[in-house]
């Protein structure tokens, strides 16, 4: 099984119309989206940035070993607090800054970098990785589930898996999540962990994605896939309140709502992994 999110800067994608025949595959019975070898966007965007402003790629720009020096330098604030972290960087940690810890999160990917060289921040573009930050409680939850934007129901109905955005999201994304850890002394860095989704598990996420469709299909909007449902993922509200709402394609309003990767997930398959 294949996943854009496997590769770094080339990667095999899918081609065709969204009604394309599926393909023969060798060994097996199972047949295949149509896939054609491509340099990811955001690598090209990189390239071609550089390209416009008359800078050469010097042989070995684009190093790979970067990802694991980038761990090395986080691993030096392993056990730190929040506050520490907070302080060494210079950033506001008040309560009131509801996104401080996604924020200091950034920021100290930021601040590793800029030690790993001039060009490490540029490099580190070309990956295109993700940075999310998740709570974990004194027991060893993760306290929140990670959200993708919300859909559309409308455009949900009409999408076939192949070109649905919830595929998309879980083919292509890539992701670096920084965790950290609730103790008597507050929140400390615990650890910072480089994930795609595999290809298993899209899988998974592919029955929610239907159930989904078919919840929408019937107008049974009580029954989206809930998170004891499937182990991957669950569709729950996004919304500012019960009064933030859109419109199906059979006029019925709907608290807006988006897929999720459920908590329980990211703890077994990402952090404890």
């Amino acid at each position: 099984l294949i996943s854009g999110g496997d590769t770094e800067f080339l990667e095999a994608s899918t081609t065709g119309s969204k009604n394309q025949k599926l393909l023969q595959q060798p060994n097996s019975s199972i047949k295949a989206k149509p896939r054609r070898f491509a340099l990811k966007s955001r690598y090209m965007t990189s390239v071609l940035n550089q390209m416009y402003f008359n800078y050469i790629i010097a042989s070995g720009d684009i190093n790979v070993e970067l990802l694991e020096n980038l761990i090395g330098k986080l691993k030096h604030f392993q056990g730190k607090t929040f506050e520490e972290i907070s302080s060494t960087l210079f950033m506001d940690t008040s309560e009131s800054n509801k996104a401080r810890y996604a924020t200091i999160s950034k920021n100290l990917v930021k601040t590793c970098l800029d030690q790993l060289g001039p060009n490490s921040v540029e490099n580190w573009e070309k990956f295109d990785y993700e940075i999310k930050t998740v709570r974990i409680s004194k027991f060893l939850n993760v306290e929140q589930s990670l959200s993708f934007p919300k859909f559309d129901p409308k455009k949900l109905v009409n999408e076939s898996w192949e070109t649905s955005k919830l595929s998309e999201y879980l083919e292509n994304s890539k992701y670096l999540f920084i965790f950290w850890q609730k103790t008597k002394d507050g929140y400390i860095f615990d650890k910072a962990v480089f994930w795609n989704m595999p290809a298993q598990d899209i899988l998974e996420a592919k029955k929610v994605w239907k159930q989904t469709i078919d919840c929408l299909n019937k107008n049974d909007l009580a029954n989206f896939p809930k998170i004891k449902d499937n182990r991957v993922c669950h569709v729950r509200p996004k919304a500012k309140n019960s009064q933030d709402t859109t419109t199906t394609h059979l006029g019925t309003q709907m608290v807006k709502s988006t897929f999720w990767i459920n908590a329980t997930y990211i703890r077994d398959s990402i952090y404890s992994a």
